[in-house]
Order: structure tokens, then sequence, then C-alpha cells
């Protein structure tokens, strides 16, 4: 135990810069901008987060009516796995087969479960970050609304801490079998690849169901639907045990606090949490050193003779596929961009159809509010371009190899150029997938898709550049493994920050214009300040784009 948790406090020194931190205090390298900035961003959260909170108490409200409490909880305790299960996924695969420090460890006389379980550890603290945000608004509403004493609050506390170590145990036991298991013609990062993406299509399989089965809880008459949920004070908390079920034995056993059934619950749940413990300890022991070998040779070429491009290109096209190549060969870039054009236009699917939204849209209605679909459309595709990485983690991806792009002989307007073209291209085939799944769903006309589609795409373009200049300005080149560099990148927040303020300002200029004007009007005036707003940020990257280039430490 000892070894595991020396592994992780060298682990999470690593992960989380402790290290470089304390180097730039005693060297005094701009960290003080980076506290303020970290302070800036947690307050522009403060109002997104003060909803969430607004939201779990309206929740229990209407539990509380529906005489249901008993399921609130666990509901939460199902999301929060769900949330862990979402961001698990890519972090197994990074710590445990992509992380540079399993050379190390490997020549270490260190045991493999050791490893194993420090990385679990290591990842379970990242995790703690969405977990305790999302779960504690719930438990603190329940534990007000039923006056429960401390010993609640302490199995809250138990109950939470254990979450992720439960979900990742299971992830972990999965991935190392996987990787065992595969085959030597198949590379690392092809397998990784596909189970990030069948994980994703059980995640979105499940929606689908679970949407589903809601749908065809509802009765005709709606006072069956409450009598039903009156009667049955149990019931949701059955329907949420199929979803994850040791969340029903955390949440019994928080909600008999002040019962001798919360022993006999919580027992059951720290079991559960203790057998997965073990299993992953034993499948580490047996099989995780055999996988990271076996996908290493399986990551070796056994051709020698390959095809070499010789084509000669511009240096902004070379630019332009050397991205590309890179997000396409590394799954972390390419499950958290290019992915994004898989499941944005499936969950519109998904959703639509499984909740019965595509039979309850009125077509005639529908089509008295084009211009009002055209902005709605438009504003969803900036949200949806804005919100992924692709721009705002541009130099971050490529790590420390950055003194590469920094000496090839290729002016900055090439590089902006060639960051710029990789943007668009993916938001025009992401904004291409949502219209279709949109006209799947409403069978709007092609006018209106076409319109909303050049709105979003234009609106997207000052967001792109904030992006790269943050990227620019202030790039994460220094990770173990490349899960840091998108996932852990506060560029990335930050984008999303700008973007959200910016769709608000947009949305104020919109109104405006459309009490004033009309809607068809506001669309022309939305339309021209994103044009000039594009002009202007334009001109101010490729102005400045030079000197933030030049002072990018390496």
């Amino acid at each position: 135990m000892k070894e595991v948790m020396r592994l992780t406090a060298v682990s999470l020194k690593n992960v989380y810069g402790i290290s470089a931190m304390l180097y730039d205090t005693k060297k005094k390298k701009r960290t003080f901008k980076k506290v303020i900035l970290f302070i800036a961003v947690i307050i522009c959260l403060v109002p997104a987060y003060a909803m969430y909170v607004y939201f779990t108490s309206l929740m229990y409200d209407s539990y509380a009516m529906l005489n249901q409490t008993s399921a609130y909880l666990a509901q939460f305790l199902s999301l929060g796995a769900v949330v862990i299960l979402i961001f698990g996924i890519s972090y197994i695969l990074s710590y445990f087969y992509m992380s540079k420090d399993l050379d190390t460890l490997l020549s270490l006389p260190i045991k493999p479960e050791s490893i194993v379980l420090s990385k679990i550890l290591t990842i379970t603290v990242s995790e703690y970050m969405f977990v305790l945000p999302l779960m504690l608004p719930p438990i603190i509403k329940y534990g007000i609304a039923q006056s429960c004493n401390v010993i609640y609050y302490i199995e809250s506390a138990i109950a939470i801490a254990l979450l992720p170590i439960m979900v990742l145990g299971i992830l972990a036991i999965i991935m190392i079998i996987l990787m065992r298991g595969a085959s030597l013609k198949i590379k690392k990062d092809k397998i990784q690849l596909i189970t990030l993406f069948f994980t994703l299509a059980i995640v979105i399989a499940y929606q689908f169901l679970n949407v589903k089965f809601s749908s065809a809880m509802q009765y005709d008459n709606p006072a069956e639907v409450i009598a039903y949920y009156i009667q049955n004070s149990n019931a949701m908390l059955n329907n949420i045990s199929k979803i994850f079920f040791p969340a029903v034995f955390a949440s019994n056993a928080m909600i008999n606090y002040n019962n001798i059934s919360t022993v006999y619950y919580f027992l059951i749940y720290i079991l559960s949490c203790g057998v997965v413990v073990f299993v992953c300890s034993a499948v580490g022991r047996i099989f995780y050193i055999q996988s990271i070998l076996k996908s290493s040779f399986s990551n070796k070429s056994t051709k020698i003779n390959k095809k070499i491009d010789t084509n000669i290109n511009s240096p902004m096209i070379s630019i332009f596929k050397n991205d590309i190549r890179l997000m396409l060969r590394t799954p972390i870039y390419l499950f958290n961009t290019v992915g994004v054009m898989i499941i944005l236009p499936l969950m519109i699917l998904i959703m639509s159809f499984a909740s019965g939204v595509n039979k309850q849209i009125d077509l005639t209605a529908l089509s008295k509010y084009k211009d009002l679909s055209i902005l709605i459309l438009a504003a969803a595709y900036t949200m949806f371009i804005g919100f992924t990485p692709i721009l705002s983690t541009t130099f971050s991806r490529e790590g420390q190899c950055f003194w590469i792009t920094k000496t090839i002989p290729v002016t900055y307007n090439e590089q902006i150029n060639a960051r710029l073209l990789t943007h668009i291209i993916l938001s025009v085939i992401l904004v291409v997938a949502c219209s279709v799944s949109v006209f799947v769903v409403t069978k709007l006309n092609m006018f209106t898709l076409l319109a909303a589609l050049l709105l979003g795409l234009i609106a997207s373009m000052p967001t792109a550049y904030i992006s790269l200049i943050t990227d620019t300005k202030r790039p994460l080149l220094v990770w173990d493994n490349p899960q840091r560099a998108v996932k852990q990148n506060m560029n990335v927040i930050i984008s999303m920050l700008i973007c959200m303020a910016y769709l608000i300002i947009l949305g104020v200029v919109g109104l405006f214009s459309a009490k004033l004007f009309g809607i068809s009007a506001a669309i022309g005036v939305v339309f021209i300040l994103c044009i000039l707003l594009t002009v202007l940020f334009d001109r101010v990257t490729r102005k400045k784009f030079g000197n933030w280039f030049l002072q990018i430490e390496i």
C-alpha cells in the first residue's frame, strides 16, 4: 500500500504540474497571471453553476410531490457514474497505455498491480473535479429538506469518494483484458480508437433505450402516472437501479441514515467497491505488463518499405496535412475533435426519435417561423463549433515536438491560414452532418437549413480567431500523455466561456434588432456584425501573431 501511495503522490505532482508551479514561483514566471486567470474562469462559471443548483432544488420538489424522494440521490449518483464513464474512458487509455512514464515505471522493481492502482487513484482525483460539483448540491438539498444528522453527511462523503474508484476500476479491468487479448495484427492506436467509439456506442444505445422506456411509461391519462408513482414510492428507484445498481445501495444507505438498515446497505456498497479493487489488482498483476508489451509490439510496423508522399505542396497545405494526420493517428485527439462530428448528429437523431419529438412537430406551424428557425439553428451551430477544441489546442497537441513547427521556414500568415483551414473544413463537416439530422427530424426546407448553415459558419469565425490567439498566447506543450493536451487544457475552457459570452452578445443584438426591425432584418444585422468582427479579429491576429509565436517557449 505504501508503494501505491508513493506512486500516486509522484503521479499527482507530475499530472497537475506542482513541480512546474513551484519552479515558476521561484523564477517569477507569470505565476500571478495564471492565478488571476484561474480565478476569472471560476467566476465565469458561477452563474451556470447557480442554475444547476437551482435545478437540483427544483427536481427535489418534483420528486417530493410524487413521493419519490428515495430515487432523488440514486439518480444523481447514477448520473455521476455516467459522467465518470464518459471522461474515464479516455483517461484510462492515456494513463495506462500512452503515458511517457511507462518505460521508467516498468524498469523499476514495482509490482504491476501497484502501477495500476496508483494510476486509478490519480485519475480518481481528476474525476473528483467533476463529481464533487455535480453531487454536492443534491446531497445538501436532501440533507436540509429531510433534516438529516451528521451520519448522513459522513455516509454521503464516503459514497462520493468511492464512486469514481468503482467505475474506473471496472473500466480498467475491461481495458486491460481487451488490450491483452487483442491481436498482434491490430495496432495499439486502432484498439484504443475502437474501444473509445464502442463505449460511446454503448452509452448512446443505453440513452436511446432509457428515453424509449420513459416514453413508453407515459399513459394517456396523466393522472394515472401521478397515482402510480404516489402509490409506489420506490418505482423510480427500481428503474434507476438498472442504470448503475451500486448507486441504489449507496442511496439506500444515505436515506436510511437513522435506521439499522443503513449498515447493511453501506456494507454492500463498500464490499462492492472492494471486490472491484481486488479484481482490478489481480487483473493488473496478471495481464497489465503483457498488455503493454503486446500493444507495444503491435504498434511497430513490420514493413520496411513504405509509400512516401513525394508530392510538393504549399507550406499551408503541408501544415494542414500534418495537423490532420496528428489528429487522426492519436485516438484521444480524434475522439475529442473529429468524434464530435459523429456524436452530435447522432444525439440529435436519438433524442428526437426515442422521445417521439419527431412525430409531434407540426410542419405547418414550423414553416411560419423560418426566420426564427434560421437564428436558432445558427446559434446552435455556432455553439457546437465554438465548443470543439480544434483551434484552442492547435499548438498544444504538438507537445514538445512544437520546435519543428517553430523552426520550419514558413511565414506567420501561412501558419494562421493552415490552422484556420483545419478548423473550417472540420466545422463544415460538423454543421452539414447536424443539418442532415435536423432535416430528418423537422423536414425543414433546404433554404432555411442552408441559410442557418452559412450564418452559423460566419458567426463562428470570431471565436475561431480567439481560440487560435488563446493557444498561441499560452500553449500547453509539456505533458506526459496526450490526454492533458485536450482534456486538462485551460485554453479549452477559456475558449468555451468566450464562446458563451459571444453568443449572449449576439443574442442580445439579434433580440433588439428583431424588436426594432423584424426577424428578417435581425438576421442581416447579425450577419453583418459577424463579418465585421471576423475582419477585425483577422487583422489583429495577423498583426500580433508573429510576436506571440516567437514568445512561445519550448
